[in-house]
């Protein structure tokens, strides 16, 4: 969420574009979000892999947040373009195949009312992360707050994996 909301800030303030290049970039990002949506869904489909393309998607979009958050003035024009699509890849497609994964976790009779719980604590997120970004840019700097985020996206991911290795040695 806070790459849709707050890039455009970033890319002006702490990266050295000026508003219509953020603009620019923050649209590569959609773009790619719109594609990761189909595509890791198709992936996780194919693959029949659904937790191992989320640790995928969540170790590229806390990547992506941290290089951006400590460094991404560095990178020159392409390189900021490229990194925002790839974020917007990996941060705006997770969602269908986390919701697939969720279903196909929960019990036959509850996949409903299993969804509603996991999608009900996650979007607590979307009202959360305004608040933490808004705090760290005005204790630090929205590079700061980015690369917290990749770290909370991190320990998402090391959780999925950890969860992962968990049940294999049940």
């Amino acid at each position: 969420m806070s790459l849709n909301t707050v890039f455009v800030t970033l890319g002006t303030r702490e990266l050295g574009l000026n508003h219509i290049e953020a603009g620019m970039a923050l649209a590569c990002a959609q773009a790619s979000g719109l594609i990761g949506r189909l595509g890791w869904g198709f992936v996780a489909m194919r693959l029949n892999a659904s937790r191992a393309v989320l640790v995928v998607i969540g170790l590229g979009m806390a990547f992506c947040a941290a290089l951006l958050g400590l460094d991404g003035a560095s990178l020159g024009r392409t390189g900021q373009f490229a990194i925002a699509a790839l974020f917007g890849l990996t941060a705006s497609g997770w969602n269908g195949v986390f919701v697939a994964e969720i279903a196909r976790l929960a019990p036959q009779d509850r996949v409903g009312e299993t969804t509603g719980a996991v999608l009900t604590a996650s979007y607590a997120g979307l009202l959360a992360a305004p608040a933490v970004v808004s705090i760290l840019d005005g204790a630090a700097s929205l590079g700061a707050a980015f690369f917290a985020l990749a770290g909370l996206a991190l320990c998402g991911t090391l959780a999925l994996i950890w969860g992962d290795h968990g049940k294999a040695g049940q």
